[in-house]
């Protein structure tokens, strides 16, 4: 479950390693002859960089997808006491590619249509203010306001979309709800539950924060470990040595890094998915009280 983790996950992690080795004659620390091939086929290199970039934004959002719909199954099959492997969860995510990726994109295009709304007239009256004021001290403090105020809508307004995206990905996958269909009973199971849902969230974020803090600390020490090794071959002056010293040190540290996040993912997903089936079966018992 690992494997899906990672790509749900949005921890990110970097290392800077040394880059005095080798043949770098210029400025930037790329080898000369690098250098001197973009620079000669600038546009050609600005064409395949996008390209991969966009490739690898592409496999992001496929691998992601199905990870999404495949760990709240897993976790779901899991509790029942049912065994899952890497073939059999992959199929599942599968199955729910493309109403995941449908729900994605919808909710996209809200978040698109949220932030238009509230940056375009805070944008427009920050510029009329600073047409029109005479003192720029009151530009500077009205535009602090109308920033702060503005960034205030925003979390009022994402928090809680954020919560109906994960309350609407567990309806899909659950009870098998299309893309819209489950945005409206993500919407109202988060209606029904709004102090319990924000206290999920509230939750979350402190655990985020824990979590990512130790996280942080640990990676720095492991990644500075990596950079003294690397560093210390360098010294020795041998340019082969240094080279594969430093794809060592690479390959260890993002492989612990994608083992970390991995981990990470599968556990905010897991999280999400056991909050939404305690807020789902305490709504029904209140629902069947009612009804009796």
């Amino acid at each position: 479950m690992w494997f899906f983790g990672f790509f749900v996950s949005s921890t990110t992690f970097s290392l800077n390693l040394p880059g005095d080795f080798g043949d770098q004659n210029t400025e930037s620390g790329l080898p000369a002859s690098i250098e001197s091939w973009i620079s000669d086929n600038l546009v050609l290199f600005l064409i395949l960089a996008g390209a991969a970039f966009g490739l690898l934004m592409l496999i992001s959002l496929v691998f992601s997808t199905i990870s999404r719909g495949a760990l709240v199954e897993a976790v779901i099959a899991l509790r029942d006491g049912e065994s899952r492997d890497f073939s059999s969860t992959w199929r599942t995510g599968l199955s729910y590619f493309w109403r995941v990726l449908g729900l994605v994109l919808l909710l996209f295009l809200i978040s698109l249509g949220i932030l238009l709304a509230v940056v375009a007239p805070a944008g427009l009256a920050v510029w009329a203010t600073a047409v029109a004021a005479e003192s720029v001290a009151l530009t500077i403090l009205f535009v602090f306001f109308v920033g702060l105020l503005a960034f205030a809508l925003l979390v009022l307004l994402f928090v809680p979309l954020f919560i109906v995206w994960q309350l609407a990905l567990r309806e899909l996958v659950v009870n098998g709800e299309g893309v819209t269909g489950s945005l409206r009973s993500g919407y109202r199971l988060f209606r029904r539950n709004l102090g319990r849902s924000l206290l999920v969230l509230v939750i979350q974020v402190v655990l985020a924060i824990a979590v990512g803090t130790v996280v942080a600390i640990v990676g720095t020490v492991y990644g500075l470990l990596l950079y003294g090794m690397v560093e210390a071959i360098a010294a020795l002056g041998s340019t082969v040595a240094t080279a594969a010293t430093t794809v060592v040190a690479v390959v260890l540290f993002f492989g612990v890094a994608a083992v970390v996040s991995g981990i990470l993912g599968t556990f905010f997903s897991g999280y999400w998915t056991l909050a939404y089936l305690r807020l789902r079966r305490e709504n029904d018992n209140v629902s069947a009280t009612g009804s009796g």
